[in-house]
């Protein structure tokens, strides 16, 4: 009896699993990117390593590929949790390696993103507003600015949104291959009992802060590249504002998840958010 037992643990540590995962594929594709354009027998290395020497590139650039992974694993989690609390840990167990799943459906999203996507892009911002594009002139420089500072960011928060979905989508399908059902009859049945006594009261306050953070560090970038403000901050300017105020935000953000939250001890009902959310209730009748 203890396989049953294991394979309903490992389906109960799906969230965090797909948390941690979107972390190491982000951080392990970030390193290897910087490392790549460092080498010394590129010809642009020189230029880059003088540009990452000085801090007011590479704090705001560390905060917010943080924040960007941060919203990712949140996103990642909060889809392993909905489908954990959907169908129950039983139905979870059965699928074939949904972790490795996942870890391979994100990390093809992310190289097809990095190698495809992202050139692609850049090569339609070339030939429109670049010199000789049809948008060269020199009245369409706002048009210009809204690609690189608005469009463009608003582009690959989409490709991290969409990217968590189809990877989860892919690992958690219920037409993928499962492995034969081994647990005891009364196992299913003692799912909702097990979702019930899960208190989602920490989850819920982590996973709003997590995206309260995000998207407000997002915003900062964005709303940064209008003005020449970053390059004027001193040092302890770039600390306060890149390193110390995501934290602030992220705790203030737990804080009011938290009380927002309420107390658990107001019953079953509220144990289960995420399938609240995903099955939206009429009370039309």
């Amino acid at each position: 009896m203890a396989a049953p037992s294991s394979s309903h643990e490992r389906a109960q540590r799906l969230p965090r699993d797909f948390a941690w995962l979107t972390v190491l594929i982000h951080a392990a594709l970030f390193v290897s990117s910087t490392l790549v354009q460092l080498v010394p027998m590129l010809i642009a290395s020189e230029t880059v390593r003088s540009l990452y020497a000085r801090p007011g590139m590479w704090i705001p650039m560390l905060s917010h590929a943080a924040m960007a992974w941060l919203l990712a694993a949140a996103l990642a989690w909060s889809h392993a949790r909905n489908a954990l609390e959907e169908r129950g840990a039983g139905s979870l167990a059965r699928i074939l390696n949904p972790g490795s799943r996942f870890a391979l459906a994100y990390l093809v999203v992310q190289v097809v993103n990095i190698f495809a996507l992202s050139p692609l892009l850049y090569r339609l911002q070339q030939l429109l507003f670049m010199p000789g594009g049809s948008l060269q002139e020199p009245s369409d420089i706002h048009a210009m600015r809204s690609w690189t500072v608005l469009i463009w960011p608003t582009i690959q928060l989409a490709v991290l949104v969409l990217g968590v979905w189809c990877a989860a989508w892919f690992a958690l399908r219920k037409g993928g291959r499962v492995v034969p059902a081994m647990a005891p009859p009364d196992a299913a049945a003692n799912d909702a009992e097990i979702a019930i006594t899960t208190s989602p009261r920490r989850a819920v306050a982590l996973l709003v802060a997590a995206v309260f953070a995000s998207l407000q560090t997002w915003s900062v970038v964005i709303a940064s590249q209008w003005t020449d403000a970053v390059r004027l901050m001193n040092d302890t300017a770039l600390v306060l504002g890149w390193v110390v105020l995501p934290p602030v935000a992220f705790a203030l953000a737990f804080f009011g998840g938290w009380l927002g939250w309420g107390p658990v001890s107001r019953g079953p009902a509220l144990s289960a958010p995420w399938r609240r959310l995903s099955r939206p209730s009429c009370s039309c009748r």
